[in-house]
Formats: C-alpha cells, structure tokens, sequence
C-alpha cells in the first residue's frame, strides 16, 4: 500500500484547485525552500507577477505561478504582459501543479530564451509541489483540503530535499537489480552518489517505504496501516540501534516486510553484521558522459557550467543534481566558488560525524593535493590517534577524501577546498594557520589552498603567503597573481628567476635555456592576468615584452600575443577592451618599443571576426568552432580605431606593413566573413 498522506496529496493536487490560493501557496513554499527574497507583489502591480525577487528596479527573477492546464500559454502570456508593461525582469522561476516532462522543461526553457526573449531559470511541477505540500500542514489543508497526518513510514526520508523529479539516467542495471532482490538489501555507495534517489524511485512503484525514525510503537501502527513490503533506513551506519530496533518489530510481529539498510561503504561491515543474509548492492560513480546528461536534465544547459557541475561531482550523479538544481534557482555564484560544495558536503559530513570532522576537514583541505597524515591531523588539532583516525575513516568512507600518497589523505574535490579553509582558518572561532602549517612536513602544499581562500575573502597575511609559495608552481604562481595588482607585480618579479634558478641549478641547463623558462613564465603569469581582466594594461606590456624576449631567443614555447589574439576575438570581450589594446600599442610605439610587437596588438584589436573553440563538458569527444562576425554597432568604432594605427604608423617608420595589409583583408574583402553568428560546428575527436 502506499503512503497514505502522499496519496491523499497527489489525488488532490489533480482536481481543480483555486488559482489565487495556489499563488500564495507556491510564493510561501518556494521562499522557504529555494529563494529567500522571494516576496508578494503588492495589489495592483502584478503585471504578469506573482512574486518577484531582488529589488524592484532589477529584480532577480519574477515568479508565474499557475494551475492552468495549457501551463504554456498562461506562461506565455504573463511573460509577454510583464514585457509590455515595461517590467525589468529578464528571468522568471515558473510554478504550476501540472506535471512538465524532461522534453517539455527543455522546451519552454528554449522558447523562453528564443521566442520571448527571457531566462526561464527554473521550473517546479506537480511532482515538487507534492514534496513540498506533503511537509506543510497548513497549505496541505488550505490549498488541498487534506487533513490527514503524516505516519512514521513516508513516501520520503526525512533528509530528502524537495526537488523536480529527474530520470534515473545510467541506473537502469541498478534499480533492476533492486526490484529482483528477494529479502533483505544492504545499499552501500558515497553520500551523492544517489543512493537515495534510486529508492524514492522505487518507492513510487510501492516498491517499500521509508523509516522516519518515529518511536517503535507509531512504527508498528503505521505497518499495521500500510503493509509496505518493504522498510528503508536511510543512513543506517549512522543508527544502527534502530536497525536493530526495526528487526526486532518485524520478528514480534511475524511480518514478512523487508529491511532496506543504505549505508556508506566504509561503514557496510559494521551493518552487514546487524543485518545477516542481506544481498549487497553497491552503487557506484556514473561516467562523466552519464553525469552531464543529469546535470542537463536537471535544469543546466550552459556548457561551462555543466563542465565546473561534473568536476565537482566526480561522478557522484545526486550531488550533481544538487549542485545544478543550485544554479537554477540562481546560486551559480556559491557552485562556481565550492559554497554550494561546502553546504552539501561538508555540512552532511558535520551534521552526521559531529563538529570536529570540520576541522579535521578544514585541516586536510589547507594541506593541499599533498594532503596530511593522521598523525599530522592529529597534532594541528591536538586529537588523540584514535579519535582522529575515527574522524578521518568516517569523512572518507562519506566520499569527502582521496588518496594522496605516503598514507596521506586530501580533500576532494579540490573546490571544496578552498571556502572550507576560510571558513576553518579565518571564519568565527578559527584555527591558527601558522601553527597547523608547521605540523606538514611540507609548508608549500598549503599555499594554494590559502590563495583560494584569500579569492574568497580570507584575510591571508601577504607577507606569510609569499614566503610559503614555491615559486617554481607554475599554478600556484599564476592563482596568486591574479588576487591584485599587487600581487601581479610580486609574482612576476619571483616567479620568472625561480624557474631560472631551478633550470640552472637542478637540472643543469645553460644561461640561454634558463632565460627560455623565465619567459615561459612571465607569458603564462601575464596571460593569465590579462584573460581575466586583473591589471590588464599593465599585463598586456608584459606580454609585449615578453614577446620581444622570445623572439630575441629564437624560443620554440608559445607566442605570448597569442592570448591577446583570441581574448580579443572571444565572444566575451566587449569593444572597451579593444579600445584599451590599442591604447597600451599606441603608448608602446611612442615610447619606442618593439614595432612588430606593437602592431600586432594594434591588428588583434580591429579583427572584425569573432571566434572560440571548445570541447564538451563530457568527456571531449566532440569540438565546437564559433565564428561571427563583430556587432554591427561596433563597425564604425573599429574602422576610427584604425585612425590610431595610421596615426602609430606616422611616428614609426619602422612599422612592418605585412601584419597591417593581412589585418586590412577581411575589411577590403567582407565576402570571407562568416555572415552571422551560429551555434557552432561540431566535430567528432
């Protein structure tokens, strides 16, 4: 029998319902669970709005919530009337209590962006309303009319967290082999793998119920009620009292239900051993192919950030679904830094091991990818072995650490890394960095972790951070040269002569050689800075310099300017960027510098084609090409910029005229351009 609760909801969320009360309710639920700054629109100013969120002027998205069976056009229509009425929102979160299919959802999002010129950001159906009214008692029996109580066996655990539903994608061997399963089932996998997931699934088929942890005798009541043919026990390695709690009910009541025991793997031993007979299923990580299409079908479409999703992920498919369903409901800020990471990992692993797991965390996280030994863990926190080695087994068997080498342990994925340092070192109640730093048996690894700290707000001493780096990491180099100019500055003067040294004294490389390192240095330093926008009039010069350097050795490492080629031509430069190009050549020409390397800055800043490249957020199996040609209002900014180079080439008669008649091509003849922007070519690797 099913949940009798779940039932009553799911039967009356299909009848007619009122529409206005509907509104209230999605607006109520929505805040609570997703967004909350979500508020009412005051009478008379809806506009095509049930709620907005952010300010008025700008506002982070508008809510249409409806119970209209044509879910579409009453979309539709609010979109187009907010529009009309001169509203400011470009984003809107849909709800409606129709269900919306995979194909559906993709669809709306698509005519949204094509058709009516907006994001559709979010969409939550009847399935997440059901979740969410089944934990509401008041908007169960205001909107619904139920007033039937919950029972101790649930349609959902009690950790689950409202959600639109998502295809069991890469786990059809997996849920056929839990149908077929006669008896008891110990589920061992990593938290986010998706254990949980594949059981709500089955739960659906009256498959069994979940155990909420009620006393013994409101559990027997509700078997009595129910007659599940099976009980699961989410997290059993966390209670295993109330598995044995729930074994000894179903022998006293001579009942023939089932016990679902999910466990982490670490921990499947110690429950194996209270649950004898049970048939183990493991549940592993999906392929990176099999977690992008989650991430798709959960609400993502962008390919970077399906990309950033999968790496945090690490195959583990519920915790990409949460952190895509995280950027939908507009937290793509908190996943592209690890905060998101940092709630749903490290918080699970606090809420389930206890408070000091995150600092043992936070400890393992500031030593890097060289990662710590228990014994080093263990004096940071001044923690008895045994305590810290409980600490340790129990955040890695809950999917939070890797393998480094020596015995050492290290936080993954790396992401996760940097906010749990901040938090650790230098939010409330913090730990002493230096002190926990001396415990490593190399101080370095701890560098970037502090860089990505100090990126997030950490208030990293400088002077400490910089005696820390070894100089010859080339990432930790570039990651700390791109917190400030500053920084730029600092990084560029120690970088480039460690290299030198390193390829003098280690590896016992000439004086020619060693100025080659150097400038490989200074151009991935520079080039990094100037892509991302740190400094970057001051780094193009470096780049030009540099450029001079590699010619003058005749090097055979990559052209420094060619950053300043394709950052100019991406599709995410805009045309003051151009304009600050040619300035920075302008300037370097007058002041005498190199006239090759001058002008070709100058001709990389008026290519009127647009153009990137990139593979999938997959595997990479396939290459995107994008080409296009500039906005049509940039045409006239860019031929003046022409002006400038003509007016450069007056001053310098030593201006080589090849690069400038190639540059001229595409404005003489139009004709080559790609005619208009296009999704790309695809091509199989």
């Amino acid at each position: 029998m099913p949940d009798p609760l779940y039932a009553a909801i799911a039967g009356a969320i299909r009848q007619p319902l009122d529409g206005d009360a509907f509104e209230r309710c999605a607006l109520d639920l929505l805040r609570s669970a997703y967004y909350p700054n979500l508020r009412p629109i005051p009478p008379g100013r809806d506009a095509g709005m049930d709620g907005v969120a952010g300010p008025d002027g700008e506002p982070d998205f508008v809510l249409v919530a409806t119970t209209a069976k044509d879910y579409r056009r009453n979309l539709r229509e609010s979109v187009l009337r907010h529009l009309d009425a001169g509203g400011e929102g470009r984003a809107f979160v849909f709800a409606t209590t129709r269900e919306v299919t995979g194909e559906s959802r993709l669809r709306l999002i698509r005519d949204a962006n094509e058709q009516w010129g907006v994001e559709l950001r979010a969409i939550h159906d009847r399935g997440e309303f059901e979740q969410l009214l089944y934990r509401s008692t008041r908007w169960r029996e205001e909107l619904l009319g139920v007033t039937r109580s919950a029972s101790a066996l649930s349609r959902f655990p009690a950790s689950a967290r409202a959600s639109a539903p998502l295809p069991p994608i890469g786990r059809d061997a997996e849920l056929e082999r839990l149908r077929a399963a006669d008896g008891d089932v110990l589920l061992a996998g990593a938290p986010g793998v998706g254990k949980t997931f594949l059981l709500e699934r089955l739960a659906d088929e009256h498959w069994g119920l979940f155990d909420l942890g009620w006393s013994v005798p409101g559990l027997k009541d509700a078997i009595l009620e129910t007659r599940p043919l099976r009980v699961m026990l989410d997290d059993a390695h966390l209670s295993p009292d109330r598995l044995d709690a729930v074994r000894r009910l179903r022998r006293e009541m001579e009942a023939g239900f089932g016990i679902v025991a999910v466990s982490w793997p670490g921990r499947a031993g110690e429950v194996a051993a209270r649950l004898p007979d049970a048939e183990r299923i493991d549940i592993e990580e999906l392929e990176r192919d099999r977690i992008v299409e989650v991430i798709g079908a959960a609400g993502v479409a962008d390919a970077e950030l399906q990309r950033l999703i999968a790496d945090q992920a690490d195959g583990r498919a519920g915790l990409a679904a949460a952190l895509a369903r995280a950027c939908a409901a507009g937290r793509t800020r908190e996943v592209a830094t690890g905060e998101a990471l940092l709630a749903d990992l490290a918080g699970w692993c606090e809420r389930t091991l206890g408070a000091k797991s995150r600092r043992v965390l936070g400890v393992l996280a500031l030593a890097g990818d060289a990662g710590a030994t228990t014994e080093q863990v263990g004096e940071a926190l001044r923690l008895d072995l045994a305590e810290t080695g409980g600490l340790i087994a129990g955040l890695a068997s809950g999917g939070a650490l890797g393998e480094a080498r020596g015995r050492r342990m290290n936080v993954q994925p790396p992401d996760l890394r940097y906010p749990l340092v901040r938090d650790v070192f230098y939010g409330s109640g913090s730990l002493d960095p230096e002190r926990v730093v001396a415990a490593f048996g190399d101080p370095s690894s701890a560098a970037l972790p502090l860089i990505g700290a100090a990126h997030r707000g950490a208030s990293v001493e400088r002077g400490w951070l910089r005696e820390l780096i070894d100089w010859r990491d080339e990432r930790a180099a570039v990651e700390y040269a791109v917190l400030g100019p500053g920084e730029l500055r600092e990084a560029l003067e120690r970088a480039p002569g460690a290299w030198a040294g390193a390829a003098s004294a280690e590896l016992g490389l000439g004086a020619r050689e060693a100025d080659e390192w150097a400038a490989e240095r200074r151009a991935a330093i520079a080039g990094a800075a100037y892509r991302l926008g740190v400094d970057a009039e001051y780094a193009l010069r470096v780049l030009m310099e540099t450029a001079v350097v590699c010619e003058s050795l005749d090097t055979g490492i990559a052209d420094p300017l060619d950053v300043v080629r394709q950052r100019l031509a991406s599709f995410g430069a805009g045309l003051d960027e151009r304009r600050a190009a040619i300035g920075v050549a302008s300037q370097w020409l007058r002041d005498g510098g190199d006239a090759h390397a001058g002008v070709r800055v100058l001709t990389h800043a008026v290519q009127p084609e647009l153009s990137d490249a990139s593979t999938d957020p997959g595997l990479g199996r396939t290459l995107t090409l994008r080409s296009a040609v500039v906005p049509l209002s940039w045409i006239e900014p860019l031929s003046e910029f022409w002006d400038a180079i003509l007016g450069a080439a007056e001053h310098r008669p030593d201006i080589p005229i090849e690069p400038l008649a190639a540059a001229l091509g595409p404005w003489a003849r139009p004709e080559i351009l790609p005619r208009r922007s296009r999704p790309g070519e695809r091509h199989a690797l």
